[in-house]
């Protein structure tokens, strides 16, 4: 009876212990080892050394997170825990190493609360900001002018062929004159050789033959004339023709020439700020408060939010975790309290 007893007690520890162990495994913290919520006193259990600082709203220790110094602190209203973070207090001499330290940060929050809601780096200063359009407009100028060059190309294959088509109209017409004129050639010699080969008795005849004779030269003379005229107009069509294509190509290089002025005049702004952007700029625009990078993610319980800004050449890095649970009633509650002061 005593060994099934033994036996008994035995398999009720071994429950009792898995239970235990079970229940821990389940257990999941806010931050660090506490919950929202909890006591000062509470918190102050779960960390194995004095605060650096403490009163009734707040509790700080020095911490190291991937072999950098980091306080971390506890915020408390009437002795709840609702807010905590991250203050990086090193230094570096090249304010570049903040973004590291910042990208470096956020890798791990991504790795343990997966892709952040909000990632951001954030121009607070147009001639910044402007870089990135500003090469945009410098793409688009080159594209218009190698269109403008497209366009001047094809002007240039218009006019020749233009030309062409021109010449082939008056070719052919002054072709179908020359056949005209080629006829009446024939039918002049013809009618000489009857006329020198007729009797002289044949006067009337002679007479009328002498008048048809001087039609033909008359038409003959005409079509000269024609001929010349059609010259002329060909030769000034072709110039007229050609002074459009040259004040069409004079525009087109014009507008090219406003275009390459632009753009040389853009590139050069857009290399005077990069040049701004050196090792030390980006870092350097934080310090001024000119550029903040901010990431953020949510747990079901929890916002947290990874920062980057500056002021006066100085850089924070923050990484702050926020009860959701409590944030409403923080905030009435410390309206209330401002309330009390007047």
């Amino acid at each position: 009876m005593k060994k099934n007893v033994s036996i008994l007690l035995i398999i009720l520890c071994i429950l009792a212990i898995s239970i235990l162990i079970l229940f821990a495994e389940e257990v999941k913290y806010d931050f660090r080892k506490t919950n929202w919520g909890m006591s000062k006193e509470q918190v102050k259990a779960t960390e194995d050394k004095k605060p650096n600082f403490e009163d009734n709203t707040m509790l700080s220790y020095e911490v190291t997170i991937s072999e950098k110094d980091f306080e971390c602190a506890y915020l408390f209203l009437e002795d709840k825990l609702y807010g905590s973070g991250y203050l990086f207090f090193g230094e570096h001499t090249n304010k570049n190493l903040y973004i590291d330290d910042y990208e470096e940060l956020k890798e791990i929050l991504t790795k343990e609360y997966g892709k952040p809601k909000i990632d951001k780096a954030t121009w607070k200063n147009d001639l910044f900001k402007n870089l990135e359009s500003s090469n945009e407009l410098i793409s688009e100028l080159k594209e218009n002018i190698k269109e403008k060059e497209k366009q001047i190309e094809k002007l240039r294959a218009n006019l020749t062929k233009e030309k062409k088509d021109l010449e082939q109209e008056y070719t052919d017409k002054l072709s179908i004159l020359a056949e005209k004129k080629a006829k009446l050639d024939a039918s002049l010699a013809e009618k000489e050789k009857i006329w020198l080969d007729k009797d002289k008795e044949k006067e009337q005849f002679i007479i009328k033959l002498e008048e048809e004779v001087k039609e033909y030269k008359k038409n003959i003379s005409r079509l000269y004339n024609e001929i010349a005229n059609l010259k002329i107009q060909l030769t000034k069509e072709k110039k007229d023709l050609e002074k459009e294509y040259a004040d069409k190509l004079s525009e087109l290089r014009e507008e090219k020439i406003k275009l390459g002025t632009l753009l040389a005049e853009k590139e050069a702004e857009y290399a005077d700020r990069l040049s701004l952007l050196d090792e030390q700029s980006r870092g350097l625009a934080i310090s001024i408060g000119d550029l903040e990078y901010g990431a953020s993610w949510e747990t079901s319980t929890t916002k947290i939010d990874l920062m980057l800004l500056g002021d006066n050449y100085k850089i924070k890095l923050i990484l702050s975790y926020i009860s959701k649970e409590l944030e409403e009633w923080v905030k009435q509650t410390k309206e209330k309290e401002t309330l009390k002061n007047f």
